[in-house]
C-alpha cells in the first residue's frame, strides 16, 4: 500500500484564520492576524522557488528583525519609522507552511499541502 503525495494547495497556499483558545486577543493582536492573512499568501508565491539554502538566509534575517525590534512594532507611536516586524513575521510563516503540517500562529494558520487536521 503507497500513500498519495499531499494535495498542492496552489501557488499561494492555503492561508486562514483561526481561533486560539489560549492567546489574550485584543485590537492589535487581531490587525496583526489580519496584516498576516493578506500578507503570508503573497510570501508564499514569491518563495514558492526559493532553495532551502535561500530560505535559512530569509529566516535568519526575518529572525533577526523580529528580535531585536518588536517591541517598537508592538508598541509604536505615531510618527516612528516603520519597523519591518510585519512583513518579517509573514515571510517566516510562509517558509514555515512550506513544512508538513504547515504552521498555526498569531491566529493564523498556512500550509502549502493537504495535511490530516487542517482548517479547511
Amino acid at each position: 500500500m503507497t500513500e498519495k503525495e499531499p494535495q498542492d494547495q496552489g501557488p499561494v497556499g492555503y492561508t486562514t484564520g483561526v481561533q486560539d483558545e489560549d492567546a489574550e486577543r485584543d485590537f492589535f493582536w487581531e490587525n496583526v492576524a489580519l496584516g498576516l492573512l493578506g500578507l503570508v499568501p503573497l510570501f508564499i508565491a514569491e518563495q514558492r522557488q526559493k532553495s532551502d539554502v535561500e530560505l535559512a538566509t530569509l529566516a535568519e534575517r526575518a529572525e533577526y528583525t523580529i528580535a531585536h525590534k518588536a517591541d517598537a512594532f508592538q508598541f509604536q507611536k505615531p510618527g516612528d519609522k516603520p519597523t519591518g516586524v510585519l512583513s518579517a513575521l509573514a515571510a517566516g510563516m510562509a517558509a514555515l507552511a512550506r513544512q508538513p503540517g504547515g504552521v498555526t500562529a498569531l491566529g493564523v494558520h498556512a500550509c502549502t499541502r493537504a495535511h490530516e487536521g487542517c482548517p479547511r
